[in-house]
């Protein structure tokens, strides 16, 4: 998990709430069972096949992709909690993944992403191609 922006794309405005996400994501946590939010959720330590079993006739993928593992930071604020950035990013497999910084701003309807929102992503994708379709 990152745990500061030093990609450059803080936007104006935003150099407290980068202090301040900074300061909140120095240490990181796991969610347990334990864990308490509104929303329901579920935590499991099985990963779950997405890919279908080989058709006859196919090379069976010895990589597989499985259900991605999410990463989400401590939001910083500011003083009037009117901006936020916080961090997501998931991982699906050995070289499969991706993330960035979401940078929030609250008005009467609630958060809104600012333009260029997210910023300073990455994703990485692994190319699997199986020997049927292996070009010769």
């Amino acid at each position: 998990m990152l745990s500061s922006l030093n990609c450059g794309k803080v936007p104006q405005g935003f150099q407290t709430v980068a202090k301040d996400f900074h300061d909140k994501n120095k240490i990181a946590f796991q969610l347990a069972a334990k864990f308490s939010m509104d929303g329901k959720y579920e935590l499991s330590d099985s990963a779950r096949k997405v890919l279908p079993p080989p058709k006859s006739g196919e090379q069976e993928l010895l990589s597989r992709v499985y259900m991605p593992v999410y990463f989400v930071s401590a939001v910083g604020f500011d003083s009037l909690r009117t901006h936020a950035i916080a961090y997501v990013g998931a991982i699906c497999g050995g070289e499969c993944g991706g993330g960035g910084y979401y940078f929030l701003t609250r008005d009467a309807k609630g958060w809104r992403e600012v333009p260029g929102s997210p910023a300073c992503t990455w994703i990485s994708r692994s190319q699997f191609v199986s020997n049927s379709q292996a070009p010769a």
